[in-house]
């Protein structure tokens, strides 16, 4: 509903009046799922997680970010705490570098960027 009254360039300090929130907020949780993975947040979207565990999970490549839902959904735990220990545990490879790292990395790649493994059905 935020996303699409900002869409709509419903101004961002009416809608956060409306909700009464302040424009920060209204502003985290519309970008809440940028860089997630659709099936990450498939998993996630009917449960009380953090919105902080989204920012663990946006360090992670997309196959990881469905691992670690799993495991979450799994142990019924959406803490950061928990989200975090999984990050640590995650073997390099599967974890994405600074934002100024991948964009070098990016442009040697021809810029592309990771994408979702999971195919979808049309």
């Amino acid at each position: 509903m935020i996303a699409k009254a900002i869409e709509r360039n419903v101004p961002k300090e009416k809608i956060a009046r409306a909700l009464d929130i302040n424009v920060r907020s209204l502003v985290r949780k519309a970008t809440l799922i940028e860089g997630i993975c659709e099936e990450a947040v498939a998993l996630l979207k009917d449960k009380m997680c953090p919105m902080a565990v989204f920012d663990v999970l946006r360090k992670m490549i997309p196959i990881r970010q469905i691992e670690t839902a799993e495991l979450l959904i799994n142990a019924n735990n959406y803490s950061v705490g928990y989200a975090s220990a999984i990050l640590a545990g995650t073997r390099q490879a599967q974890v994405l570098r600074s934002r100024a790292a991948q964009q070098g990395a990016d442009r040697g790649r021809g810029g592309q960027a990771h994408r979702c493994p999971v195919r979808h059905r049309t």
